[in-house]
């Protein structure tokens, strides 16, 4: 079971005040996540945060499942999903840990989305794994992971914070996300080393927002 600590449940309520558009204000985000390819399809939000790519979705006719290890995430992304008038498809599930997908039988998603989810998980292969038994035999999945070259351009920033006592991966996330939790970026090949031992095999990607960003395509093998 990869359970997050008390201090990273607090922390990621900050997503609720995350953009409510993340389309609006990343124009490349609605290419990365190839929201206009799905039409009544079943997908799963994983780390819905305030429901930004869980609105995306639905306004296309989908059906989506919204998840979180953040209880008050789940319920944010509600209350929106309310307002915009798009409850009848979505349902909210409050997840026991970051790799507790039991409410979920195989092969139920035709997609799997997760926008900058998984580097905050010091141990993200269960949830790849668990991610892999949900999807379907043709489903894709849909992985953003930080960039080496995001590392890069806070590294002054991240030493001096080393330099005061943070361990690195807490410096990073500070830099990226204003918090002293888990975070790490990840190389291409490192990106597709852990998809492929996961199950999954990329088919595409796209670099994005200055190269901080790259969002993954990938399938069940």
């Amino acid at each position: 079971m990869v359970k997050p600590t008390s201090k990273e449940l607090e922390h990621w309520k900050c997503a609720q005040k995350f953009p409510q558009s993340k389309e609006a204000v990343y124009p490349e985000h609605t290419e990365a996540q190839e929201f206009d390819l799905w039409r009544d399809a079943d997908v799963l939000e994983y780390g819905c945060g305030g429901g930004s790519d869980t609105i995306s979705y639905l306004r296309r006719g989908n059906r989506v499942w919204f998840t979180d290890v953040v209880a008050s995430n789940v319920e944010c992304s509600r209350q929106r999903v309310e307002a915009a008038g798009l409850s009848a498809k979505s349902q909210g599930v409050v997840l026991p840990s970051s790799d507790g997908f039991g409410a979920f039988p195989d092969a139920m998603f035709d997609v799997v989305s997760s926008h900058g989810v998984l580097h905050h998980i010091s141990e993200p292969l269960p949830v790849l794994r668990q991610m892999r038994r949900v999807i379907r035999p043709d489903g894709s999945l849909y992985v953003m992971l930080y960039t080496e070259h995001l590392h890069e351009r806070c590294r002054t920033g991240i030493q001096g914070l080393v330099a005061n006592g943070m361990t690195e991966t807490e410096a990073f996330c500070y830099m990226t996300d204003g918090g002293a939790c888990y975070a790490r970026p990840y190389t291409e090949s490192e990106a597709r080393e852990l998809l492929s031992e996961a199950g999954f095999e990329v088919t595409s990607f796209l670099e994005w927002n200055a190269r901080d960003f790259r969002t993954y395509r990938a399938k069940p093998r």
